[in-house]
């Protein structure tokens, strides 16, 4: 048996007997309502395979199991859904809930004069926010809009109109709205 396995055995066993998990249907389903989830989530499918879930449980576990204090997570925005389960597990299991703690990150298309920078999430591998007004200047960075999903190039003709010192950043949003996502982060 791998690790993982034994290891989502043991927290199986664990809540079976802290009566947080239960059978319905041929489905095993942890108690994630308990701890704060909008709804209980399953652990075990019909056929026997375990969830992604059940491994996402395993993996924090053993990072506590092998000493560490705290566990911060780096997910995209679309995974904040998963934040109440997770940190219901983690509770669930004896832990105080504040050990652990995720910061979302929402990508963008980031271009340097029209060309791709290149980043990646499972790399580690991104510019940040903080990265780009250091870069460019606030004023740059700041735009109109919230359409998180867009492409960015601080450094194309419209958004160089921003960069004026002398001015306020009132009056040195974009007009065009070609370069809409950091508004909201700014102000």
């Amino acid at each position: 048996m791998s690790v993982i396995r034994a290891i989502i055995s043991a927290i199986i066993e664990a809540f079976k007997e802290k009566n947080i998990i239960y059978e319905k249907d041929g489905v095993l389903w942890f108690k994630t309502t308990d701890f704060g989830d909008e709804k209980d989530r399953v652990i075990v499918r019909k056929n026997g395979q375990t969830t992604y879930f059940a491994s996402d449980i395993a993996y924090h576990m053993d990072k506590f199991k092998r000493g560490f204090h705290r566990v911060v997570d780096v997910w995209g925005a679309d995974h904040h859904g998963f934040i109440p389960r997770v940190t219901g597990a983690i509770e669930a299991s004896g832990l105080n809930r504040d050990r652990f703690s995720v910061i979302l990150v929402q990508l963008v298309n980031l271009l340097r004069e029209k060309e791709p920078v290149a980043m990646s999430t499972r790399a580690g591998e991104f510019v940040t926010l903080k990265e780009v007004v250091k870069e460019v200047g606030r004023d740059a960075a700041r735009t109109r809009g919230n359409q998180p999903h867009e492409s960015y190039d601080p450094l194309c003709g419209s958004c160089r109109r921003q960069r004026n010192t002398y001015g306020t950043a009132q009056n040195n949003i974009l007009s065009d709205g070609s370069c809409n996502f950091f508004s909201r982060l700014l102000q």
